[in-house]
């Protein structure tokens, strides 16, 4: 019965979250409006979902899934154990396991909703491009570029994980999970940068991918290309400020 609900719950999302991309088009909304808009109903409901089913079920979903998630993760410690693995290192990973990606569910959670939202935004575009929302222009990905004040929410990220470090538990959460939303604006942001400057110098498009596909794979390339995105809020890498109206690279 809960996975029918939840299923039932997921449908409900997602047709909301098309029609809150498609109200947004016919209301000539620009495109970082619309995203929002349709991450915020995605997330409401989603909200509305958890809890109507731990009302109907009269148990608590969120517990039911950390105590399944804690399951399979103890089973694959146990597995490797079995391996001849060393127990600590194990469990560190087990830890850092928990730490990002348990306790931070719902930074994920608000990327992915974010992630999907913007997905729906460009089909949606292009299956009605009569809508006034479709027919405004977009800027190029390679000058994509996050909001200047966005960079104090990163900031205070770090403040209330560096007092989860010191035994709040409270400030700590929030401060992990807000710095996976805002990690992940800024890899965006440092992807913006990289491709600027590979059209600068006229990389082929395989090479392009090939490159982004390398940095997926190797977390300190990943570390550098979110450092270059937020480095890029001070420094203006590709000179977006000086030079509001130059050609898309």
């Amino acid at each position: 019965m809960t996975t029918g609900i939840l299923a039932l719950g997921t449908v409900l999302m997602v047709l909301a979250t098309q029609r809150a991309v498609w109200y947004g088009l016919k209301q000539g909304f620009a495109a970082p409006r619309c995203v929002i808009v349709s991450t915020v109903t995605f997330l409401g409901l989603l909200i509305f979902t958890l809890v109507m089913t731990s009302l109907v079920l009269q148990q608590n979903v969120l517990a039911l899934w950390r105590q399944g998630f804690e399951t399979s993760l103890r089973a694959s410690v146990d597995f490797y154990q079995e391996l001849g693995w060393e127990v600590d290192e194990i469990e560190r990973a087990a830890a850092l396991i928990r730490r990002f990606f348990l306790d931070a569910i719902v930074g994920w959670v608000a990327v992915m909703a974010a992630a999907f939202s913007t997905f729906s935004y460009f089909l949606q575009r292009r299956l009605a491009p009569d809508l006034p929302g479709s027919q405004m222009p977009l800027t190029p990905f390679s000058r994509w570029t996050a909001w200047e004040k966005m960079i104090w929410v990163l900031l205070a990220a770090l403040v209330f994980l560096g007092l989860g470090a010191r035994g709040l538990s409270g400030p700590g959460w929030l401060g992990l999970n807000a710095l996976i939303v805002m990690g992940s604006i800024y890899l965006v942001v440092g992807l913006s940068v990289i491709i600027f400057y590979f059209n600068q110098k006229n990389i082929p498009p395989a090479l392009k991918i090939g490159a982004v596909l390398i940095m997926g794979l190797v977390p300190a390339l990943l570390i550098f290309v979110v450092l270059l995105g937020i480095f890029d809020t001070w420094w203006d890498w590709r000179r977006l400020k000086k030079t509001p109206d130059h050609p898309a690279a």
